[in-house]
């Protein structure tokens, strides 16, 4: 009897042994490499989604910033357009500019952070081989009639049923292509297009010269299709800008907005001007920040014409 109270003891210890062991009852168990494995798997999922996100730059120039908003935050060095930039999934609504900051980090380590309007966020950087047609949704019904042109440099968005969101410079053309349209994301070709968008942007003739001059000779670039554009514009006489008296402005840009009053709206729009183009100050208005962009607002006037135009993307004889 003795040894049949003793087998049973045994058998109901080793029963609670093995019941403690199987706790969770879905085999998941308390086995520490388990758990150890599940966490090294998930870590390794993130970091992998944390490389694959890619942000890009949109604007000529981006102040990066040690904090989010432009009060009380140190600047800390240049962004440039084209400039890939990775995400580092803080972002902050700053609510008396009404702007979203995102914290990034460059391609040299340095973290900061950036209006998320002056991005593609998420983004990739490529380059237009072909005439593309934009559409304003996925719907080939939906077409706007503006084109992005050979050369130029867009960041594609999201896709969408054979469909690809896109950003132009400024987000001045943004909107739809389809999928297989002509674009490429070669790292040469994407390169020596956002070199030559950012020299034929230089309102510098002699400046511009000198990049342009700088994309031919570097040889890691001879072999793409985009060095006949550096070649062509270098062929192409330098631009004169005319004579601007002291109460004038020269219009730098192409297609700048002068508007019925001093202010960025939807529908104010009266009119556009051409780079070159010469105007008469009637008023100096207020200095405001846009996007990042410091300047005063001007009251112009030009054949016949009145309106307000934001003095950024002009110069004024000093």
């Amino acid at each position: 009897m003795r040894t049949t109270y003793l087998s049973l003891t045994l058998l109901i210890f080793a029963t609670l042994l093995m019941s403690c062991g199987n706790e969770g009852g879905d085999g998941a168990g308390t086995d520490p490499a388990a758990d150890t494995t599940a966490t090294s798997a998930s870590n390794t999922d993130a970091e992998a989604a944390a490389v694959e996100t890619q942000a890009i730059c949109l604007w000529g120039k981006v102040g990066l910033r040690s904090g989010p908003g432009m009060k009380d935050v140190k600047y800390m060095t240049t962004i440039y357009f084209g400039e890939k930039l990775t995400p580092t999934g803080k972002e902050e609504l700053i609510e008396d500019e009404e702007r979203t900051y995102v914290e990034v980090s460059l391609s040299d380590g340095k973290v900061g952070w950036v209006n998320n309007y002056l991005l593609a966020n998420p983004g990739e950087l490529a380059a237009v081989t072909s005439t593309l047609q934009l559409y304003k949704r996925p719907d080939l019904a939906t077409l706007k009639g503006s084109t992005f042109e050979t050369g130029e440099v867009l960041a594609l968005g999201a896709e969408k049923d054979g469909w690809r969101e896109v950003f132009g410079y400024e987000k001045k053309k943004e909107g739809w292509i389809q999928a297989d349209a002509g674009v490429t994301t070669d790292e040469k070709d994407v390169t020596v297009a956002v070199l030559y968008q950012r020299a034929i942007k230089e309102e510098n003739s002699s400046k511009k010269k000198e990049q342009l001059s700088a994309i031919a000779a570097n040889k890691a670039l001879a072999v793409s299709n985009f060095m006949s554009l550096v070649n062509e514009a270098l062929a192409e006489p330098e631009e004169v800008a005319p004579e601007i008296g002291e109460n004038q402005l020269l219009v730098n840009a192409d297609r700048v907005n002068v508007r019925s009053e001093a202010k960025v709206e939807e529908g104010n729009v009266l009119f556009q001007l051409d780079k070159n183009t010469v105007v008469d100050i009637l008023e100096t208005g207020a200095e405001e920040t846009i996007r990042d962009m410091t300047a005063n607002w001007y009251k112009i006037s030009h054949e016949g014409q009145q309106g307000w135009i934001y003095g950024y993307h002009t110069s004024k004889k000093e």
